[in-house]
């Protein structure tokens, strides 16, 4: 072996055992899978509805680590780092409520969770903010229905749905999925089918349903409009399922006033 040979024999060894070191050093470093850290389970309230049924959820995060974890703000739907997907027969498509994603994260505090501590937050599914597409290229359209719900209730149709929701915790948790469980909507029948066919009329009553409140001004004229409905609602068909949902609703939305009233910002 002349010298030439022996050296470029030295050099790959050399070079091997550094890759040796990274790669170990890699594994020692690199940051636990976060899906074994944190666990995220779905609660629907009832397993069954109606067409026009508030659903709501709770939403469980847990430590499943052995070390405490610490989480940037209290998660949730209105911050934005919950979502929540829906899939019938095909893939999973994401669902947004009322005002998810506007909450204002900068007066959030951390939070810490020890291991197998757990947090709970709420969400509920009725109306969704449908994404308009009219404006946009055939293409990018097809691509915003395959990802999103593109009607203006979280179910517009009966059948058996699955639900999951998708935690997202930055570059430090990564994203974190539930696994789906699964809801039966039927088909309303009698005083619950005239509700649902007043809703389905108009999505601004299920916003209003969802919310406690219209989406506007709830001093304008439009809204209580929508208040007028909502009450010939309640006193024409006060055996519908969905009805403790709009009295609940509406006293929220009375109580909304007041403190107008309060703030002499409505006048008598």
């Amino acid at each position: 072996m002349n010298i030439k040979t022996t050296v470029k024999y030295v050099l790959a060894f050399a070079v091997l055992s550094t890759l040796g070191n990274v790669v170990q050093a890699a594994e020692i470093t690199a940051p636990e899978d976060s899906t074994r850290r944190l666990s995220v389970e779905v609660y629907p309230n009832s397993e069954s509805y109606v067409l026009g049924e508030l659903v709501k959820l709770k939403i469980r995060i847990t430590n499943r680590s052995d070390q405490p974890i610490i989480l940037s703000k209290m998660p949730g739907v209105d911050t934005g780092d919950i979502s929540v997907l829906l899939a019938e027969s095909g893939g999973f498509r994401k669902y947004i409520g009322p005002r998810w994603g506007t909450a204002d994260v900068f007066k959030s505090s951390p939070i810490e969770l020890a291991p197998e501590e757990y947090i709970e937050t709420k969400a509920t599914l009725l109306y969704h903010h449908r994404m308009e597409t009219n404006h946009l290229s055939t293409l990018s359209a097809r691509q915003i229905n395959r990802d999103y719900i593109d009607t203006d209730y979280v179910f517009a149709s009966s059948g058996t749905y699955r639900i999951k929701a998708v935690f997202s915790g930055g570059d430090s948790l990564g994203k974190v999925e539930s696994e789906p469980v699964s809801v039966s909507v039927r088909e309303p029948q009698g005083d619950a089918l005239k509700v649902w066919n007043a809703l389905k009329d108009d999505a601004g009553l299920g916003y209003f349903i969802q919310q406690g409140g219209p989406n506007g001004d709830p001093r304008s004229s439009e809204s209580r409009a929508l208040v007028e409905i909502l009450n010939d609602l309640v006193e024409a068909h006060p055996e519908s399922p969905q009805v403790d949902d709009i009295r609940s609703s509406l006293s929220k939305y009375a109580a909304t006033l007041e403190k107008l009233k309060e703030m002499r910002l409505l006048q008598e």
